[in-house]
C-alpha cells in the first residue's frame, strides 16, 4: 500500500536493533499499532516493519540503494532501546542517520508545523528503556533534546520494555498503561500525518527559513510585498494585544525564573544507609526557601516523586513547571560528612551554582542554611528583612535521625509504613520532649493512619498537637491540625478559625491549601474551595489529593466537565486512589457527565460491592426501575448500615424519600461518620436544604453563621 502522499514509498518506517524483537517486543508494538491507526486515522495507513531484519542485507549489497526507496516514507519511529544508540549498529546507521539525512532535504524538512503551532519532528523515538548518558547524548546530538513515547517498565533494579497485558502500572514506577502508549503514539502519527497533507502551511514555514540569494529578486509584486507587511504587522499588534490580555493566565503554565524544585540529595554513603537523611536534607532546605514570598517552591510530595529516576531535568521542570532545579548527594563516612549541591536551569541545564561541604554531622542545619541561602542569591530573589531564619528543630541529632526516618516512612504507602512512621515519631520525642515538629508528625500521622473522632488515639493525637503547639506556636501544620479536629468533632467555626491561623502562617503550604479546599466546600463557600484546591495543584503537581481536592470542589460547584478531568488526573497519578469520605463520589461523577446508561454499563465492571449495590439502587431509580432499586437498596442497608449511614441518606435523598434520608443523617451523626459534613458539599442534598430538620442538623455542626 503506497503512502498518504504521492512520492513517497510508506508513511511508517519501524527500525529496531535485532536484539531487542528477539522476545518478539517489537513485533508485537507493530502489531497493537497496526490495530490501533484504524481508530485513529480515517485513511489508511502504510507501515514498513521488517520482520527479518535488513531484508537479508549482507556485506555484497549496496545498503544505501536498497534501503533508499524505503527510508523515503513520512515518520520514521526508531525503536530507542539500551543498544540502538551505537555507531556501530546497522540500524542506526544505515536507517536512523539516513532517514534523517533525506528528511532534511526533502520538501518537508525534518521539523514540521501542526496544527496547534508548535513544531514536531517526523522521527518519532519510541523509547523501551531508560539510557545510559553517553547514549542520550548520542542521540540528543541527533535529534535535539529527547522526547519520546515510553514503553518502559521500572521497578528497583529493572529496566525493561513494558509488555502488553502483563504488566500493572502499580507495580511500575513510571505507572504507565500499554494501551495509553499505543494510543499516544497513534495520535502523534496523526497529528504529523495531518501537518503534512498541508504542503502550503510547511512550504511557508521552510520559505521563512531561507532568505533570497543576493541581488534575486523574489516574484510576488511591491504590491503583494506591502500588503503582506501590513498584514503581519496588524497580527504582531493583534498576537502582543492578546499576550497583555492573557499575560495572567500564561504565568499559571509558563514556567517563571524565581521558581524551583529540590529533589531529594541522593545517597552515597558507602553503606547506603542514608536516604533518610538526604531526604532530610532536601526537606529542610525546602523549608527554608518556602518562607521567600518571590520565590515559587515544590512541595517535597511532588519533587520527591523523582526519587531512583534516571529522567532529564528538562522533563522534570516541564512536569514541576519549574525553571530551576536544585539536586545534590550526601555521603556519611563514620564521623564526616559530605554534601554536595547543584543549581540547575531545567531549560538547557546550564549550572548557575554548585558547591561542596564537608562537616561533621553536628553542623547540618548549618549547611542546610548556607545551601539555601546561596540558592536564593543565585537565584536573586528580594528579600525583606533577614535572610533566611535559623532553623534548628532539635539538638539531639540522633532524635532528628530518628524524626527523618518517620518522615521517610510517612510519605511511603506500603503495609505498615505508617505504623513504623508513628513508632519513630514516638522514639524521637523520647529522645527529646522539646522536639515540637516530631510531636506535630505524631499528630498527623497518628490521624492519618485512622482519620476520625472513632479512633481510639484520637485524643492521644489531640495531646501531642498541643504539646506541639506549646514548644512552638508558629507551626502552621498543627493548626491545620486543630481545625481537623473540630471538623471532624462537628464544630465548623473553630474549624474555620484555626484553618484561617494556620493559612496566616504558611499560606503555600499544600496540605493547609488541600483542608481549607475541604472546609470551605463543606461550608459552601465553592469558588474559594476551587482557588484553594487549584493553588495546591501549582505546588504540589504530582500530588493525586491535590486534584482529589480539586475534583470536589468543581464537582460542588456544578462544574461537571472541570470536575470530570481533575477526577482522571488524580486517577493518572494513583489509579487506585480512593476517596475515604466520598464513596459514591465516583459514581456520581459518571452520572452527571455520561448520564445513567453509562452509569449502568460502568456498574458492571465495579468491584467495590458497597459502590456497585448503592450504584445500582440509584441508577435503576433514575431508568424508572423501582423494584431493582429497592432491592439493591434493602440489600445495601443489611450488609453496610453500621458504618455507611450517609450513603444511605444519598440514595433516599436521590430518590426523593425526604424523611428517610434525613432519619439517615442523624444516625450518620450520631455515629460520627465523616460523610455527614458534607451536607452544603454534596448537590445530592439539594432537596433537603429547605426542611427544619436539615437546618437543625447544620446549627448541631455548629457551621458559622457568616
Amino acid at each position: 500500500m503506497p503512502s498518504i502522499i504521492q512520492g513517497y514509498e510508506y508513511d511508517i518506517f519501524i527500525s529496531y536493533r535485532q536484539n531487542d524483537n528477539r522476545s518478539g517486543w517489537v513485533t508485537e508494538f507493530v502489531k497493537h499499532l497496526n490495530e490501533e491507526l484504524p481508530a485513529t486515522i480515517k485513511d489508511p495507513v502504510s507501515v514498513y516493519f521488517d520482520s527479518n531484519p535488513h531484508d537479508g542485507l549482507l556485506q555484497t549489497h549496496d545498503v544505501d540503494e536498497s534501503l533508499k526507496d524505503k527510508l523515503k516514507c513520512l515518520i520514521f519511529i526508531p525503536i530507542i532501546s539500551q543498544t540502538y544508540c551505537d555507531p556501530k549498529c546497522f540500524a542506526w546507521n544505515n536507517e536512523f542517520l539516513a532517514f534523517r539525512k533525506i528528511a532534511t532535504k526533502d520538501q518537508f524538512g525534518l521539523k514540521i508545523k501542526i496544527a496547534n503551532g508548535n513544531v514536531a519532528s517526523r522521527i518519532l523515538p519510541v523509547r523501551i528503556h531508560d539510557l545510559d548518558p553517553t547514549d542520550k547524548a548520542l542521540l540528543e546530538n541527533e535529534l535535539g533534546p529527547l522526547r519520546s513515547i515510553d514503553f518502559i517498565f521500572k521497578s528497583s533494579g529493572v529496566n525493561r520494555p513494558l509488555r502488553a497485558n502483563e504488566d500493572h502500572p502499580n507495580d511500575n514506577a513510571n505507572r504507565t498503561f500499554y494501551r495509553d502508549q499505543i494510543n499516544k503514539v497513534a495520535n502523534a502519527i496523526k497529528e504529523i500525518l495531518a501537518a503534512l497533507q498541508q504542503p502550503d502551511n510547511q512550504q511557508a514555514e521552510r520559505s521563512l527559513a531561507k532568505p533570497t540569494a543576493p541581488g534575486q529578486r523574489p516574484r510576488s509584486s511591491t504590491k503583494k510585498i506591502t500588503y503582506a507587511a501590513i498584514g503581519l504587522m496588524i497580527s504582531f499588534l493583534l498576537l502582543y494585544a492578546v499576550s497583555q490580555f492573557l499575560g495572567r493566565e500564561e504565568q499559571e503554565t509558563k514556567p517563571i525564573d524565581k521558581s524551583i524544585a529540590v529533589l531529594p540529595f541522593a545517597d552515597m554513603s558507602p553503606n547506603h544507609d542514608q536516604e533518610f537523611f538526604g531526604d532530610g536534607v532536601a526537606d529542610e532546605i525546602i523549608n527554608a526557601l518556602v518562607q521567600l514570598n518571590d520565590l515559587k517552591v515544590i512541595a517535597r510530595t511532588s519533587s520527591f516523586q523523582f526519587k531512583g529516576k534516571n529522567e532529564d531535568l528538562r522533563t522534570i521542570g516541564e512536569k514541576l513547571n519549574v525553571a530551576t532545579v536544585l539536586e545534590g548527594s550526601v555521603r556519611k563516612s563514620k564521623n564526616q560528612l559530605r554534601i554536595t549541591a547543584q543549581l540547575i536551569k531545567t531549560s538547557d541545564g546550564t549550572h548557575l551554582w554548585s558547591k561542596s561541604y564537608d562537616r561533621s554531622p553536628d553542623d547540618i542545619f548549618k549547611v542546610q542554611d548556607e545551601i539555601a541561602s546561596a540558592v536564593v542569591e543565585a537565584l536573586k530573589v528580594t528579600l525583606s528583612g533577614n535572610l533566611l531564619p535559623a532553623n534548628v528543630p532539635t539538638k539531639n541529632q540522633e532524635a532528628y535521625n530518628l524524626y527523618l526516618q518517620g518522615r521517610y516512612f510517612y510519605d511511603k504507602t506500603g503495609p505498615g509504613d505508617m505504623e513504623r512512621s508513628i513508632d519513630l515519631f514516638k522514639r524521637a520525642i523520647k529522645m527529646d520532649s522539646s522536639f515540637a515538629i516530631a510531636w506535630c508528625y505524631f499528630a498527623i500521622a497518628t490521624f492519618r493512619l485512622l482519620p476520625s473522632a472513632n479512633n481510639p488515639d484520637w485524643e492521644l493525637a489531640k495531646a501531642a498537637n498541643k504539646k506541639a503547639l506549646e514548644l512552638n506556636p508558629n507551626l502552621a501544620d498543627c493548626y491545620g491540625n486543630l481545625s481537623i479536629f473540630a471538623r471532624n468533632e462537628y464544630d465548623l467555626t473553630v474549624a474555620l478559625m484555626e484553618i484561617k491561623k494556620a493559612l496566616s502562617i504558611d499560606p503555600r503550604n499544600p496540605r493547609i491549601l488541600r483542608n481549607a479546599s475541604t472546609l470551605s466546600s463543606t461550608l459552601g463557600r465553592f469558588e474559594e474551595s476551587v482557588a484553594y484546591a487549584k493553588k495546591a495543584t501549582s505546588i504540589d503537581p504530582l500530588q493525586p489529593l491535590s486534584f482529589w481536592a480539586l475534583y470536589r470542589a468543581y464537582y460542588s460547584s456544578g462544574r461537571i466537565d472541570e470536575a470530570d478531568s481533575a477526577y482522571h488526573k488524580m486517577v493518572e497519578l494513583s489509579p487506585d486512589f480512593k476517596d475515604p469520605f466520598w464513596i459514591l463520589g465516583k459514581f456520581f461523577l459518571q452520572m452527571a457527565k455520561a448520564g445513567p446508561e453509562i452509569a449502568l454499563t460502568n456498574l458492571k465492571d465495579e468491584r467495590d460491592e458497597r459502590i456497585k449495590l448503592a450504584g445500582t439502587a440509584i441508577v435503576s431509580f433514575a431508568l424508572g426501575r423501582k423494584r431493582e432499586s429497592d432491592e439493591a437498596l434493602s440489600e445495601f442497608i443489611k450488609k453496610y448500615q453500621d458504618k455507611n449511614s450517609c450513603e444511605i441518606a444519598q440514595i433516599y435523598s436521590f430518590r426523593n424519600e425526604k424523611d428517610e434520608a434525613l432519619i439517615w443523617l442523624n444516625r450518620a451523626f450520631k455515629q460520627k461518620e465523616n460523610g455527614v459534613l458534607y451536607l452544603l458539599a454534596w448537590p445530592v442534598y439539594k432537596n433537603l436544604r429547605t426542611d427544619p430538620r436539615f437546618t437543625g442538623l447544620l446549627k448541631k455542626m455548629k457551621f458559622p453563621s457568616e
